[in-house]
This record gives structure tokens, sequence and C-alpha cells, in this order.
């Protein structure tokens, strides 16, 4: 299970509250020097890949394009709505790469 960027941001702040309620304000500033210091890092991706549905496969094997074209079709009974996964630019339909990958790893935990 994925959690939302906001149930994220209010867990780290409930367990840093708890913690420097605990050992003092100083821990506060501390986890936050980590949290910055871990973004120089790892950054998080900001902009995404829009593929088009005909060139899918040059980037991923899998699905086929006609089983991502499946998908698609059943955007709302399977969660490609939810997650934002398709765009359409006139005839033309593009998928979200990243927007994909989350709705793939939907039901693992972070």
């Amino acid at each position: 299970m994925l959690y939302k960027k906001s149930d994220v941001e209010d867990l780290i702040s409930r367990k840093i509250s708890k913690l420097s309620k605990k050992y003092g304000s100083d821990v506060r500033d501390g986890i936050n020097e980590i949290l910055i210091l871990h973004e120089k890092l790892y950054p998080s991706i900001k902009e995404t890949r829009l593929i088009p549905v005909t060139a899918w496969n040059k980037y991923y094997d899998y699905p086929s394009i006609s089983g991502l074209r499946m998908k698609i079709h059943r955007s709302q009974e399977n969660g490609f709505d939810d997650y934002n996964v398709v765009h359409r630019e006139g005839r033309r339909v593009l998928i979200d790469e990243q927007a994909y990958l989350r709705w793939l790893n939907r039901d693992k935990e972070i």
C-alpha cells in the first residue's frame, strides 16, 4: 500500500514531535537536518516522461501495446484513473511513466 504524500508528512511530523518531547528540541533540528541531507542525496523526481502508447515497448517490454490499450480501456476499473496514468492530447494517448510505476506498485508499502 502506497501512502499519500500528506499521510507521510503527517507521520513524520508526529514521530518528530514524539521524539522531541522525549529527548528535547535539539532532536527536531537534527532530524530536519538529516531529512534535508537525504533529499540532497536522493532528490525526488519532479518531472515525468509522457510516453505515447504506440512507443511504450521502446521503453518497457511489459505490458504489450495491446495489453496497455486494454488497461486504458478499463481505466476506471483498474485504478489508472485514480493515479492519473493516462493523458490525452487530441487523439494522442500518452502514459505518465511515474504515475504508471506508482500504479504498478500500489499494493507495496513504502
